[in-house]
């Protein structure tokens, strides 16, 4: 049985013997907005058709491309429900499926996943700096690991090679004022372990943060930079900010990405350097992203820009604040 959002399932009929099908489209947009819409789908999705009494759920997968290559990404059972079977369509074969059940409502769909949860395996973050002449730390920062349909390659090793670039022209430029602490996180997709272990690791020295910035977005061009801090700090940070060529300054208030949350949470000041996510979600969590699909000339122009926010960053004796306690928690 169809439904055309999450909403529509949980406040659906009971479904005993049928398979959900939940069939939520993303837009293409800049900011890669629409990710956002399909998202709720997939993580909650088998929760919601266990309490129908469902024996399945096929959802669309959250991409923006038309090809016959599912999308996978987290997904979550609750205690007490049963953890019914799920799948990713792609966005192809969910045209098609949805077609069938307009001509047919009572259409038979053949069900067979293969797939397993393995058990954990250790893992390590990866830390290096650019030592300072100061105390206070920079943080920036990718994620080392993938879903195995692809290779990652913009999700996140582009992020880890613009993050790494970056450092390298701090570097070359001499020894900064603050460290430039460069952390490529473990385990982002499947439970954000990494950045726990980070954070708990580094509880002693965590006033020292002065700010945080991860690179998760793609190989797209950067065009924007936004930022989260004290409120009495962002004058200041839009002055800083300011005049990099190419790039705009935006009001609204910065996000930060999986890893830096927990920073976040604990009040760390946060840095975004936007990209171009318009074409991110054609490969996103897919078994296109390989490193034929990343630009060259978009990930140095991000490089360059992040460059140049940890630059003036780390150059800097700018008291960025802290978070207010009422922006701490990241909204997904």
């Amino acid at each position: 049985m169809r439904f055309d959002s999450l909403d529509a399932l949980k406040n659906g009929p009971d479904l005993k013997g049928k398979i959900a099908f939940v069939d939520v489209s993303i837009i293409r947009a800049r900011d890669g907005h629409g990710y956002g819409d399909g998202v709720p789908v997939r993580i909650s999705g088998a929760i919601e058709a266990a309490k129908k009494h469902a024996v399945a759920i096929v959802i669309r997968s959250v991409g923006t491309e038309h090809s016959r290559l599912p999308h996978t990404g987290v997904m979550r059972y609750e205690d007490g429900t049963a953890q019914v079977p799920a799948g990713a369509l792609s966005t192809n074969d969910a045209d098609l499926l949805a077609r069938t059940l307009a001509r047919d409502p009572h259409a038979l769909l053949l069900l067979d996943l293969e797939t397993k949860k393995l058990g954990d395996v250790a893992t390590a973050n990866v830390v290096g700096e650019v030592k300072g002449s100061g105390a206070g730390i920079v943080l920036v920062g990718g994620h080392l690991d993938s879903w195995d349909l692809g290779r990652g390659a913009v999700d996140d090793g582009a992020g880890i090679g613009i993050v790494l670039a970056a450092a390298r022209g701090v570097l070359a430029q001499g020894t900064p004022k603050r460290t430039v602490r460069v952390v490529f996180f473990a385990s982002e997709e499947n439970s954000g372990a990494g950045s726990k272990a980070y954070l708990k690791a580094h509880e002693s020295e965590l006033d020292r943060h002065v700010a945080a910035l991860e690179s998760d977005h793609g190989a797209g061009m950067a065009y924007a930079v936004r930022f989260l801090g004290g409120p009495a700090a962002t004058p200041s940070a839009k002055a800083m900010f300011s005049g990099i060529p190419t790039i705009d300054w935006l009001e609204t208030d910065a996000s930060g990405g999986a890893d830096i949350a927990p920073l976040r949470e604990r009040g760390v000041p946060i840095v975004d350097v936007l990209q171009d996510a318009s074409e991110y979600f054609d490969v996103h969590h897919s078994a296109a992203d390989v490193p034929e699909v990343a630009d060259p000339t978009a990930m140095a122009h991000a490089a360059c820009a992040v460059f140049e926010v940890v630059s003036r960053l780390a150059n800097s004796d700018l008291d960025l604040g802290r978070i207010e306690d009422s922006k701490r928690k990241q909204k997904w």
